[in-house]
């Protein structure tokens, strides 16, 4: 049976096919017989023979009409040499000397043409080095159901990559994921997650919904700042001198920032130089600290009740 992943053959420029690159010459003693050329244009002398052993996603030898023509694949020309070198009898390649943009593609095109010499330890591998490219690994482990690594993966690029992260979890209707990455969007501008959405169909609602949800986290925080508590000070008085150009400052930063816990306890931290020290101040901005707890609650909410 053809195989499905192989794509349409065009005529060859050249009507010679290439020795074989891929085996080491002492080892390698087998006509080519077929032509494999990468997306950015190298062509490959390769074996029908060992396409059939090694790999699941390659015609077997016998199904093949030789012809002059050659097979043109998506993969380029470092993760098609890699395929190839894996598709003889020989040491294999050492792949913790591999970039890990070009691990990732070769352990993906292992899967898909079945080379299982190679599926094995692109697994251990992209294991370690997760921490990399998080969410690619994430891609990989998903498609190709690893879940020890999915776990793994999608925590890490959760925290790398939330925007992104968060928009490709909602465009495959992982809502679990989704909340998860959505929490870690709360500290991020909203131009930031609205590029990220809108790579995706349907994105308008859902960016909807997460745009309510930071207004009402914003009003929250206004609400927080607008109301602080009385404090009597020396004097009678319930503010120092020094309170005012403190809670100017504040709102100055919280007006274009954006409205999350952690950059409104940002914004108070860096004024308090302004307060002198004043004790009787600290009781109001604790008493701010602990009313942030209504925004908790909101940021925490999932999207969904946002939706409806």
């Amino acid at each position: 049976m053809s195989s499905p992943l192989l794509e349409p053959l065009t005529s060859l420029e050249a009507h010679e096919i290439p020795p074989c690159e891929a085996g080491e010459s002492e080892s390698c003693n087998l006509p080519t017989d077929i032509v494999l050329r990468s997306s950015d244009g190298t062509r490959f002398g390769a074996h029908t023979r060992n396409l059939g052993i090694y790999s699941h996603g390659f015609p077997k030898a016998d199904s093949v009409v030789h012809t002059k023509d050659e097979v043109v694949l998506s993969e380029d020309s470092d993760v098609l040499m890699l395929l190839l070198k894996f598709m003889h009898l020989q040491p294999q390649p050492d792949l913790s000397l591999l970039s890990s943009k070009l691990l990732i593609k070769f352990a993906n095109a292992a899967e898909k043409y079945g080379v299982y010499c190679a599926t094995g330890v692109c697994k251990v591998m992209i294991d370690l080095s997760v921490n990399d490219q998080p969410f690619e690994a994430y891609l990989y482990a998903q498609r190709h159901g690893y879940p020890s690594i999915l776990a793994k993966a999608g925590k890490l690029a959760i925290t790398q990559e939330p925007a992104k992260f968060f928009a490709y979890a909602h465009s495959i209707g992982d809502t679990s994921w989704r909340d998860l990455a959505e929490l870690e969007t709360h500290n991020l501008p909203t131009k930031e997650v609205w590029e990220a959405l809108k790579q995706y169909p349907d994105w308008p609602p859902i960016f909807g919904a997460w745009y309510y949800k930071r207004e009402l986290m914003r009003e929250t925080v206004f609400e927080i700042l607008k109301s602080p508590i009385p404090v009597q000070h020396k004097g009678g008085q319930m503010r120092c001198a020094d309170w005012y150009p403190f809670y100017i400052e504040v709102l100055g930063k919280m007006g274009t920032a954006v409205p999350s816990e952690k950059i409104f306890l940002q914004a108070i931290e860096s004024s308090l130089p302004r307060l002198n020290g004043c004790g009787h101040c600290h009781i109001v901005i604790n008493s701010m600290k602990i009313r942030m707890n209504s925004l908790n609650t909101i940021a925490r909410r999932p999207l969904a009740s946002f939706l409806n």
